[in-house]
């Protein structure tokens, strides 16, 4: 019994230090999709998915860590725009 409240206690304080947010992400496969969850796993994001149909991100994150806009700079450095910021286009 006392392990079943443990677990339920840390899962509490994880949903306390984290937040989710969801936006858009332009991109076309699977290849993109790898690509978009890749680099918006940066420090202070726990999880992502980027859904191909809707183009849409979604993060869970710790706002004490990480701010939004640092991963919408981190997908547009490998080549995705995203809402708030375009990818420069490398030559």
């Amino acid at each position: 019994m006392a392990v079943l409240f443990a677990r339920v206690v840390f899962s509490q304080d994880i949903a306390k230090k984290t937040e989710t947010t969801e936006f858009k992400v332009y991109g076309l496969c699977g290849s993109c999709k790898e690509r978009i969850e890749n680099a918006s796993l940066i420090k202070g994001v726990k999880w992502t998915e980027w859904n191909k149909e809707t183009e849409i991100l979604k993060v869970i994150y710790n706002p004490q860590k990480v701010k939004v806009e640092d991963i919408h700079k981190a997908v547009a450095n490998v080549g995705h725009d995203t809402d708030l910021i375009k990818a420069e286009i490398v030559s």
